[in-house]
């Protein structure tokens, strides 16, 4: 297995892979690690098997190489797993790790709930030319590193009128709490509004004011590199 690197942004890492399910089995345990609604996951050390029988125990089935096709993970839960992990990452996590530690290597951080977070990084993974899932987790990315958008956004997505009832969708879909209101302007900021009242099954008003602070920051922030990815 292969994974390409690039940089979009000056503290955006991309991961590339070849397919969702190259994606999927490489990041899986490193995203439940960090945002998974599920308290025997999020932040604890867990085997494979573990993750595949409580999402089978709460969802009746495992259908996650299907149903997850991009990855975001902040700096601070990326440094905590790899030293909680030390040791017992499985081959794919290996490549991971190598794949990543020369842009990361110069940074210690202990302390996922505890400390302050330095935003330094946020790495995101998609599958190639998958460009839809790269604008999501840049939107993602942005939420994490820069605050002037996430101020923003957080005052679009109080003031949206069906932010509420999408924040039960996403639960009910199998985001935690916790990031509900992230998701919410990920989806509003880079999907069609067609998309959205598919995927929801929510009348929804067309969220423009998210686009285009995305695309505001997107030209502020991103390198050619990252446009040409988009």
């Amino acid at each position: 297995m292969k994974i390409l690197i690039s940089k979009p942004a000056e503290k955006i890492i991309l991961l590339l892979f070849e397919n969702a399910y190259s994606a999927g089995s490489t990041m899986i345990r490193l995203q439940e690690f960090y945002e998974s609604p599920h308290a025997e996951l999020r932040g604890q050390w867990f085997e494979l098997e573990t993750a595949m029988d409580v999402l089978v125990n709460n969802y009746g089935k495992f259908t996650y190489f299907e149903d997850w096709c991009g990855y975001n993970v902040p700096d601070f839960a990326v440094l905590n797993f790899f030293d909680l992990y030390a040791g017992t990452l499985r081959e794919k996590e290996k490549i991971l790790y190598s794949t990543l530690l020369p842009l990361i290597r110069q940074y210690r951080y202990t302390g996922m709930e505890t400390q302050p977070k330095p935003r330094a990084f946020s790495v995101i993974g998609a599958v190639i030319n998958d460009k839809q899932t790269i604008r999501h987790e840049l939107a993602h990315a942005f939420y994490y590193l820069f605050d002037d958008y996430t101020s923003k956004m957080l005052q679009m997505t109080y003031e949206w009128s069906k932010a509420a009832q999408l924040r039960t969708k996403l639960v009910d879909a199998g985001y935690s709490t916790d990031f509900a209101d992230d998701e919410i302007q990920a989806y509003c900021a880079t999907s069609t509004i067609d998309y959205m009242k598919k995927l929801f099954k929510l009348s929804l008003p067309n969220p423009n004011g998210f686009k285009r602070f995305f695309n505001v920051t997107k030209g502020k922030y991103l390198l050619d590199e990252g446009n040409q990815l988009i």
